[in-house]
């Protein structure tokens, strides 16, 4: 049965490219964001309750940001680095890996 909606009227499911879903496409920059986050943390001797308190979260979604398991959003990172006391680049993983997922991206 074709796939009606916009831009996919009368397109065969089969016809359809499968994309990677988020997990799969993006999840090695959200685990060297996370990893990113949790050294940080840890340099300043912070605790993951004590953090999320002060960004205003669950200790819980911090455990899963650091670990790479939910995604963030633009506030929030900028939140994370200032209550660390670093620029929100800091957070962010190195060129390296940045140009791989650009390179996965496009390959």
């Amino acid at each position: 049965m074709p796939i009606m909606g916009p831009n996919l009227e009368g397109v065969k499911p089969e016809k359809i490219k499968k994309q990677a879903s988020w997990p799969e496409k993006h999840s090695e920059l959200y685990t060297q964001v996370g990893a990113r986050l949790r050294a940080l943390r840890l340099e300043r001797e912070t605790t993951q309750e004590a953090l999320a308190q002060l960004v205003g979260m669950k200790r819980t979604s911090l455990t899963n940001i650091e670990k790479g398991r939910q995604k963030l959003l633009l506030h929030t990172i900028i939140d994370l680095a200032e209550a660390l006391g670093v620029s929100p680049i800091e957070l962010l993983p190195p060129a390296q890996l940045k140009a791989k997922l650009k390179t996965d991206k496009h390959g």
